[in-house]
């Protein structure tokens, strides 16, 4: 499946072509009255923004179609102290660039959502320490008895520690200031679409991830 994310700058019309059948592709055309600021999942805290590029990067744990709580890079988590609770990671996924996901990914991309430039701070506030139990266990320990943390953590994405270091993007940027780095304009997440295109203003192509873990309802899996 492809998904097009145009500014109405530049599309005036709202198209949907699905083509069915297993060795056709389906593609989605949407236009917006204006375009994301950046691809990176920890620099700006907006609907537009996050309902983007959680297409890519995925968080611990999501919700269901009920909004119920419901896993996914984390399978488990429960509390282990009235300020600790214990998430275990699902193995076997991967990044889109092939690399897998581990416990270090999970404590590299919270520091990442607390540190300098990020917008999703409000998030991240109340947790004291982020700490790796295994390569697919972390620990996180909050200032105080913090009962909705899984609830804060369905917004905060996950992003490969070594890709962020490879291409300078430790930390988030404000595009709106004139800042940028490579999450600004590229991705690597875990989730069921990359993206294969970005023009600013213009249009970004998604197209689905071939080796997620997952599945998405109602796309057909990669041929």
């Amino acid at each position: 499946m492809m998904f097009l994310f145009r500014s109405i700058r530049t599309c005036a019309v709202v198209a949907l072509a699905l083509v069915v059948g297993v060795l056709q592709a389906q593609t989605l055309r949407v236009a917006n009255q204006g375009d994301i600021n950046s691809l990176d999942p920890h620099s700006l805290n907006e609907s537009l923004q996050l309902s983007s590029t959680q297409n890519v990067y995925e968080t611990l744990i999501g919700r269901n179609k009920n909004l119920s709580l419901a896993p996914l890079l984390a399978t488990r988590w429960r509390q282990t102290a009235p300020n600790v609770w214990r998430f275990e990671l699902r193995r076997g996924v991967q990044f889109h660039d092939g690399k897998p996901f581990t416990a270090d990914d999970v404590v590299f991309s919270l520091a990442r959502a607390a540190g300098e430039g990020s917008d999703m701070q409000s998030y991240t506030n109340d947790i004291r320490e982020v700490r790796q139990v295994d390569s697919h266990t972390v620990d996180i320990e909050t200032r105080t008895p913090f009962p909705i943390l899984p609830d804060v953590l369905t917004q905060v994405a996950i992003m490969s520690r070594k890709w962020c270091e490879d291409n300078q993007a430790t930390r988030p940027v404000d595009r709106r200031k004139g800042l940028e780095n490579a999450a600004s304009f590229r991705t690597n997440g875990t989730g069921p679409f990359r993206v294969r295109e970005r023009q600013p203003d213009v249009r970004t192509v998604f197209v689905r991830s071939p080796n997620y873990w997952g599945t998405v309802e109602g796309v057909q899996p990669s041929m």
